[in-house]
């Protein structure tokens, strides 16, 4: 019942992995995790569900669905990047949240998706995870259908992330 894993390392040395649970929905989880022993160290909290219009869109049949989560930390502050709505739901895009700790509370952010065929121009544009280029700039890697009738095989893309920091501290992340 458990896919879509994400180990981070935060600052002081602690891991947290991040996974998505089914539970009728899927949703997405996090869990202190002893990198020694290998296994979850304490309780399962759950980070997010499916909330907002967006993320549950009605152009393909299915339970709600969020996944995929990434993490990073920029001055401070917890980014999480994470897609919605199926996969095969020409819809499937990336919005992300931001919390105060690695177990939350996370706020999604009022710009969301970021990722989205409206804004990317391609199907089924998710899923992905964030790194930071030999430039020094953030990037997102995803991937998009292979056709606007195809969904496999799916192809990948590449979008650097354009970050502007807020008078409240917080990125405001578009691409």
């Amino acid at each position: 019942g458990n896919i879509d894993s994400f180990l981070f390392k935060d600052d002081d040395g602690k891991y947290y992995l991040y996974h998505v649970r089914f539970d009728n929905d899927n949703h997405i989880c996090v869990a202190e995790f002893d990198i020694v022993k290998g296994r979850i160290k304490g309780g399962v909290r759950k980070c997010m569900s499916c909330t907002e219009e967006w993320e549950m869109t009605p152009n393909y049949r299915s339970n709600p669905v969020m996944e995929g989560p990434s993490v990073i930390k920029l001055d401070g502050v917890y980014y999480m990047f994470y897609s919605a709505n199926h996969f095969a739901n020409i819809d499937y895009s990336v919005g992300y949240a931001t919390a105060p700790s690695p177990r939350g509370p996370w706020k999604k952010h009022l710009s969301n998706p970021i990722i989205h065929r409206s804004i990317v121009g391609e199907n089924g544009s998710g899923h992905g995870d964030i790194f930071k280029g030999p430039d020094g700039r953030y990037y997102y890697v995803y991937h998009v259908h292979n056709s606007s009738d195809t969904v496999g095989p799916r192809k990948t893309r590449i979008v650097p992330l354009n970050m502007q920091k807020g008078k409240d501290g917080i990125y405001d992340i578009t691409v």
